[in-house]
């Protein structure tokens, strides 16, 4: 199976100062985001990556995105079209929706390096990482895992799963404990450097994390002598060494962390209010969401 998992593109809460944006709908994508989709999808439609099956949280800004996706597949059957999955969206906010963050002020319940194991939400009624855990608990058993149950070898799986920045964290370190440790790899050209000086992987507006799963017998041997990410960006708690986890003999190799090869085209201009860059980004908006993830150790 190759898994994409991958963010939305931009929206409006994204830009300027970034504003907290749950699971709220409301929050559409920017033209900026539009054309981020376009080459994104393009990309992936270049490559030849052909998916089975697209997953979406149903609020517009991932919706609008994994559509712009299945748009550009290319395909001798019908038109692919995304599976909408309320179990994807994003983190509730509650009190801090639509709120601006200021640097230094009190981030959300996942603010600390172990928030992703659990932990009681710094506001009332905001969703716990509990919650979310058990949401991404429940996609991966109901829309993941009966893939590789039937895994067929001459028919491999090709699936995104097109949501949102703090859910597809806490969706990483759940599908990273369905694995043992020692079956966890990085492939070519990806090294812990990548995941970056946060607790856990970043997503970027359309950044994807492509993952290699396959059964342990079969992996590669440029897989099975590759690092290893270490024990805290999968987020798992200490086991003992006679630990087998629920995919013992399955292998997942991390083929790319946070790819946005797609947005460093120079063949594609971006037109803004007050200018044209050559970057799907204007760096001071990135570095603002950037400093937002690092805050809040959220992507």
């Amino acid at each position: 199976m190759k898994l994409y998992l991958i963010r939305h593109a931009e929206c409006g809460h994204n830009v300027g100062q970034a504003a907290y944006a749950g699971d709220e709908n409301g929050h559409y994508l920017t033209e900026n985001g539009r054309t981020q989709v376009r080459l994104l999808a393009r990309s992936l439609r270049d490559r030849m990556i052909r998916f089975t099956h697209v997953f979406s949280s149903d609020l517009d800004r991932a919706s609008e995105t994994a559509q712009g996706i299945c748009q550009q597949q290319l395909a001798s059957g019908a038109l692919l079209a995304p599976i909408q999955v309320p179990t994807l969206r994003e983190q509730q906010y509650g009190s801090l929706e639509g709120t601006r963050w200021q640097s230094g002020a009190p981030a959300s319940s996942i603010s600390s390096p172990d928030a992703l194991r659990g932990g009681e939400p710094t506001y009332t009624d905001e969703e716990s990482v509990v919650s979310m855990r058990t949401r991404m608990n429940a996609f991966l058993q109901d829309h993941i895992m009966p893939f590789l149950v039937n895994a067929d070898v001459a028919n491999e799986e090709v699936i995104a799963v097109v949501a949102h920045g703090v859910i597809l964290q806490v969706l990483w370190v759940c599908l990273a404990d369905l694995f043992n440790q020692r079956d966890i790899h990085l492939g070519p050209g990806v090294g812990q450097a990548d995941f970056g000086d946060y607790v856990r992987p970043v997503w970027s507006n359309t950044g994807v994390m492509e993952l290699d799963i396959r059964p342990a017998s079969i992996v590669p041997p440029y897989v099975r002598d590759a690092a290893r990410p270490p024990p805290f960006l999968l987020g798992s708690l200490q086991r003992p060494e006679s630990f087998e986890a629920p995919l013992s003999g399955w292998s997942m190799t991390v083929m790319a962390v946070d790819d946005t090869t797609h947005l460093d085209t120079t063949a594609q201009q971006v037109e803004r209010t007050g200018g044209t860059v050559l970057n799907t980004l204007q760096p001071s908006r990135q570095a603002t969401a950037n400093q937002f993830y690092r805050l809040t150790s959220t992507a």
